[in-house]
């Protein structure tokens, strides 16, 4: 339509979705039309704009892009719902215990998020008789198969399956954890790294991360000295990180503040809009 219309297109790659149907177990024909449809858009677009840099390599190495019509820009949250809030009225509204270590993780459940080393840490802290709480919330096509590993490894008691929440409410239980997890997993979140919208909902929320340490977020969380990392998989390391954190209340508020500075300087959805719209500008004056 952009090509019939003689006006420019931008095009927006959050992952290379063939690689995500192909892990998926689509194949054959569906999957070869979906290739040839992603190729066509990508290639035809005026700006592509990654939300990674390993995305960016990948666009430009895989689809032919030249390098100066490819540019990276993270995702980022509104500061605005996503904010610091009183702990109290957070755990009273999620009927939490004021009185455990609540880490908790917020997203869809897929194949990509390394569930087997929260539970697995959660585990760990237990058997370090810290008063833990793990809370999952979220839904899709892993929470059968994390409900069961759950009961495998006897936490039912310590992990907190909540589901899906209307989105109003995630703030809220941002605000009743101690601290937030963004654990992935997986050669392809390797190779295209990761900016996901959680990361910044956790920071802007002053909750400090513990992560898997993957391209894309794990400079952010770096450079706002917000949180830990952990390799993907490293379970022992990842409760470790959870057990310092714990033994360190200071520690955890100084991080969420400084994630929240980080993302209210860097990653407001209105600082997303002003370096959107120079890629748009720079596509239509033709630079």
């Amino acid at each position: 339509w952009a090509r019939l219309a003689s006006i420019p297109a931008i095009a927006e790659v959050n992952g290379i979705h063939v690689d995500e149907l192909q892990s998926r177990g689509i194949s054959g024909v569906r999957l070869r039309l979906f290739s040839m449809r992603e190729q066509q858009i990508i290639q035809g677009a005026t700006r592509v704009i990654c939300v990674t840099s390993g995305l960016r390599e990948q666009v430009v190495q895989r689809y032919n892009v030249k390098p100066d019509r490819c540019i990276v820009i993270n995702n980022g949250t509104d500061i605005e719902m996503f904010r610091p809030r009183l702990r109290q009225e957070c755990l009273a509204q999620t009927d939490l215990n004021g009185e455990t270590f609540n880490i908790g993780f917020v997203g869809a459940f897929q194949s990509w998020i390394d569930f087997e080393a929260m539970l697995q840490a959660a585990k760990r802290l237990c058997e370090q008789a810290i008063p833990v709480q793990l809370i999952l919330v979220g839904d899709g096509p892993s929470y059968a198969e994390v409900a069961q590993r759950r009961n495998e490894l006897g936490l039912e008691q310590v992990v907190r399956l909540v589901g899906r929440v209307p989105h109003n409410m995630v703030p809220v239980w941002l605000g009743a954890f101690d601290v937030c997890l963004a654990p992935s997993s997986g050669a392809y979140v390797q190779a295209i790294g990761k900016s996901s919208m959680k990361l910044f909902e956790y920071m802007a929320s002053s909750r400090p991360v513990v992560a898997s340490a993957l391209p894309g977020e794990s400079e952010i969380i770096v450079a706002a000295r917000a949180g830990m990392l952990y390799q993907p998989g490293d379970d022992a390391r990842l409760a470790t990180h959870l057990a310092k954190l714990y033994q360190d209340p200071a520690l955890r508020e100084e991080m969420g503040r400084n994630g929240r500075a980080y993302v209210t300087q860097h990653h407001s959805w209105d600082r997303v809009a002003e370096q959107t719209e120079a890629v748009m500008k720079a596509a239509i004056q033709g630079a």
